[in-house]
């Protein structure tokens, strides 16, 4: 009987351990995969929306688009910032920078681009570029929050399934006892 008791503990003990780990790691996978997903397409959006304005831009002037520093910078500046630590810049054909937004990012980053166009020829690049920190912050924060409720879970299947095997097995003894002496 004991044997069995012993057996159905560590079966408990394995299945809430393997339930809470599962618990504590998916919180933050499935956050940092959405959040993820939410800025590179946020990203995505910002690099086409101000690739076709600054190809409008080229296509009024398709000859010095690349002199005009200060239209470009005005345009660089006009995007909002989501508070997010981000470069905006222009490249032209030969991977030339011709302007950049003055923040400065930490390593690691994600970058989008899109293409910009004179009469259909490819002339440069909208590029974003945006740190991937904060993210890994938040991510972090969700990952503190997943191992407390997966520490929970665990404490709960623990207790609460032991406690019931416990009983259980003092009102068998019990009533064994109470045969042997009838």
């Amino acid at each position: 009987m004991k044997e069995r008791a012993i057996k159905s503990t560590r079966a408990i003990n394995w299945m809430a351990a393997l339930l809470a780990g599962m618990i504590a790691l998916a919180f933050p996978a499935i956050f940092f995969t959405a959040e993820y997903k939410f800025h590179s397409a946020s990203m995505d959006v910002e690099a086409h929306f101000s690739a076709a304005m600054v190809t409008a831009l080229i296509n009024n002037n398709p000859e010095f688009w690349q002199f005009e520093e200060h239209r470009l910078e005005g345009l660089l500046k006009d995007q909002q910032n989501e508070g997010l630590p981000q470069v905006r810049r222009i490249v032209d054909a030969q991977g030339r920078v011709i302007v950049q937004s003055p923040d400065q990012l930490a390593a690691p980053v994600m970058l989008h681009s899109a293409v910009l166009l004179d009469s259909g020829n490819v002339v440069g690049r909208f590029e974003v570029v945006r740190s991937l920190r904060p993210l890994l912050l938040e991510t972090a924060f969700v990952s503190l929050f997943g191992l407390l409720l997966g520490a929970l879970v665990l404490v709960v299947l623990r207790v609460y399934p032991l406690r019931a095997l416990k009983r259980a097995l003092e009102s068998l003894a019990n009533e064994k006892n109470s045969q042997n002496l009838s």
